[in-house]
């Protein structure tokens, strides 16, 4: 309790001595970039589906918009190519 009276106490001297506070000086700062249009920005939507997971009865739900679904079928593709070309060549 004597502690509670003390705080308030020193709150209130405090904030009778403070001065305002000096105006903030101006700034030139140039003002943010405008945001893109609607119509230059092209948002894709998510496409979920379940992929079966090895080792498991349980599929997994993977989301990704279609151009990175794209581009992992072609990392695929061109893997298994790789494989398939170089499978008769021991290192």
């Amino acid at each position: 309790m004597l502690v509670s009276f003390a705080f308030a106490a020193i709150l209130a001297s405090s904030s009778a001595s403070t001065e305002p506070a000096p105006p903030a000086p101006a700034t030139t700062a140039s003002p943010a970039p405008a945001a893109p249009a609607k119509s230059q920005v092209k948002e894709e939507k998510l496409v979920c589906k379940y992929e079966a997971e090895t080792g498991s009865r349980f599929s997994k739900k993977v989301c990704m918009t279609p151009s990175q679904a794209a581009a992992r079928r072609d990392e695929a593709r061109k893997a298994l190519s790789e494989i398939q070309t170089n499978a008769g060549i021991a290192p």
